[in-house]
């Protein structure tokens, strides 16, 4: 079961910034994503009111105990009570009733069906947890390869750079051939194509996070 969450959010308070910098290793950005995520707040929810519904389920078959309570006046005049005064002489009495459903086939269904529910909402919970960690680990790779990407077309062109001012200063005194300065621009241009679509790779992903 797979969820759209706020990864962008989520991955920003783990420690991926927009820079691109991972800060935090990856069970620390699932663990703050799982924190942030509403839909795994909302199968929580439901699987606490299955719990609880189970929990009631399981309270309807438990015996009952009732008490009912009343007192009466002792003082009589001829056989008739006197309510003359309310702290006058009195008795309490009480009665105590123990209930307890012997054959309810509707209360017991209605107990297996809370505790389906209870394990239901729970197997949801675990589905839905399990379905943003998949997003977030994903996210996470796929950040930490484009940044790294990146950063070897970086030191890539910064090197054919370098071996192309080589062969172009030699070139001009006459110790290198056109075709090796050629050959060398070539490579120039295919770096900065490569670091280019890194980039436009880089910053697509960003977006698609911001989207989510």
């Amino acid at each position: 079961l797979m969820c759209l969450v706020p990864l962008r959010a989520a991955l920003a308070r783990a420690g991926v910034a927009d820079g691109g910098r991972l800060m935090l290793p990856l069970p620390a950005a699932i663990a703050t994503a799982l924190q942030v995520s509403p839909q795994v707040r909302q199968a929580q929810d439901l699987r606490t009111a299955g719990r609880y519904g189970a929990r009631a389920g399981r309270a309807s078959l438990l015996p009952r105990l009732s008490v009912v309570a009343g007192r009466y006046w002792t003082q009589t005049r001829d056989g008739q009570p006197q309510f003359v005064s309310a702290n006058g002489a009195h008795e309490t009495i009480g009665l105590l009733q123990l209930s307890m459903p012997l054959y309810s086939p509707q209360l017991r269904a209605l107990a297996r069906l809370a505790r389906d529910r209870e394990a239901l909402a729970r197997s949801e919970r675990s589905q839905v947890r399990l379905g943003v960690a998949a997003q977030v680990a994903d996210a996470w790779y796929q950040l930490a390869l484009l940044h790294a990407r990146v950063r070897i077309w970086k030191s890539t062109l910064r090197s054919v750079d370098i071996l192309y001012r080589g062969t172009r200063q030699k070139y001009a005194v006459g110790a290198a051939a056109v075709l090796d300065l050629a050959q060398t621009k070539l490579l120039r241009h295919n770096a900065e194509s490569g670091l280019q679509q890194a980039r436009a790779q880089r910053r697509a992903a960003q977006r698609v996070l911001d989207v989510l």
